[in-house]
């Protein structure tokens, strides 16, 4: 049931969205009193700084409706680019996200319904159900962020939903204009910014991030995401810090959709000179429980996400097929 997936999983257009932190430096103060030992990892915008991932999101879910069983995997990858490219004087950053590639795969109890390669196939070779999620490789979104990294308005997104309802029909494109809305474009940018911190760290410090955002048809959902700054080591031929993830998430209590049995881990390397994202791979479990009248139907989903910044030592690399090795401690 993709209308219930989150985390990477809630929607298509979801899923096709990573992020990257770039922040100003305001803790040129942490330099000079911090310890050898500890490491700022405050966000830093820079003008001009572009950095392009590799992306891969697989989601798998089942669900039972009546004796009915469906099995679905969505992969949705490419390389997503995101530019700062100006900061105010009151340090919020504009950040443009597009997609240089886009590829997307749904697979529904062993039947492909989608198979797209943007560098492949054209818009009108897809169902027209599915158009609205592959022209978002034609456009661009400049999100304004904030110097605690979280995305205060977004521009492009009226344009998109307008496109959107050009190439599908006018029921799918009602639906979907009626459950996305620019939060998507929010959660792909701040995603990037919840691993820095503001006060210099070492090796074996934690910190908590939370997040609470109103999905439509679900409501509100409370995610926590806890980084532990376990190493510093090389990555792509960048010195990191290593950090671990292990988070949760959960609806509000009186909502008819709650998520249990959530199993969280993952791990993110962290350029210790520019401060954006290097590599993020993370695998979510969850059973998300809906309540539907007299109903009660479970759907056990995994979201498997990697994210791999594209420089000179690894342009040429395949995106990972999935990040289980290093969601569980590989380097």
């Amino acid at each position: 049931m993709k209308s219930t997936m989150y985390a990477g999983g809630a929607l298509l257009a979801l899923l096709l969205l990573s992020g990257i932190g770039l922040a100003q430096d305001k803790k040129e103060d942490h330099k000079s009193e911090a310890k050898p030992e500890t490491y700022d990892l405050s966000i830093k915008f820079v003008k001009g700084q572009k950095s392009r991932y590799k992306t891969k999101t697989v989601v798998t879910t089942s669900s039972e409706v009546m004796g009915q069983k469906t099995e679905n995997e969505n992969t949705n990858g490419g390389t997503t680019v995101f530019e700062c490219t100006g900061v105010d004087e009151d340090g919020n950053a504009s950040v443009v996200m597009s997609y240089d590639k886009l590829t997307v795969k749904i697979v529904s109890n062993d039947a492909t319904s989608v198979d797209y390669d943007s560098e492949r196939d054209k818009v009108e070779d897809v169902d027209e159900n599915y158009r609205p999620v592959v022209i978002m490789k034609d456009y661009k979104f400049t999100a304004t962020v904030s110097p605690e990294g979280k995305a205060t308005a977004v521009e492009g997104w009226d344009e998109y939903i307008k496109g959107a309802k050009k190439v599908a029909n006018p029921e799918t494109a009602d639906l979907f204009a009626s459950i996305l809305t620019d939060q998507s474009i929010r959660d792909a940018v701040e995603w990037l910014y919840y691993p820095n911190h503001k006060d210099a760290v070492k090796p074996g410090d934690s910190w908590e991030q939370k997040s609470v955002r109103e999905q439509k048809m679900i409501g509100e959902i409370t995610s926590t995401r806890k980084y532990t700054f376990k190493e510093v080591a090389e990555k792509a031929g960048r010195l990191c810090a290593h950090l671990t993830l292990e988070g949760d998430m959960k609806g509000k209590e009186d909502s008819n959709y709650q998520y249990t049995d959530v199993d969280w881990k993952g791990n993110v390397w962290v350029d210790l000179k520019t401060r954006e994202i290097v590599s993020d791979h993370n695998v979510l479990k969850y059973t998300l429980k809906m309540k539907l009248g007299s109903m009660e139907i479970k759907a056990p989903s995994e979201v498997n996400t990697t994210m791999d910044l594209i420089t000179e030592d690894n342009e040429d690399a395949e995106t990972p097929k999935d990040g289980k090795k290093d969601a569980d401690g590989g380097k």
